[in-house]
């Protein structure tokens, strides 16, 4: 087995629902976490963050308020978000 199917196995890995719900358990934790886009040709985004809560929530608000914050955060995902909707991450 190859180092990295090994480290991929010690991973924990959680979903978040579509409304955003994060365990009790990792609000405040620093993570590493990934949106996968299920539908048509497959991409993802990786991103990292101290209070994964709080980054969570920070992606949500921007995607709602695109007009206003164009210039921040992370166009790629959240001009995706927009046209295939959070249920398809």
């Amino acid at each position: 087995m190859k180092d990295n199917e090994l480290l991929l196995e010690k991973i924990i890995w959680y979903d978040i629902d579509e409304s955003g719900y994060i365990k009790d358990s990792l609000k405040n934790k620093p993570a590493i976490y990934i949106y996968k886009k299920s539908c048509g040709k497959t991409r993802f985004y990786v991103g990292s963050s101290m209070q994964l809560a709080t980054r969570i929530s920070s992606h949500r608000c921007s995607v709602i308020n695109w007009g206003v914050y164009k210039d921040r955060g992370c166009p790629i995902l959240y001009k995706s978000v927009l046209k295939y909707g959070w249920n398809n991450f």
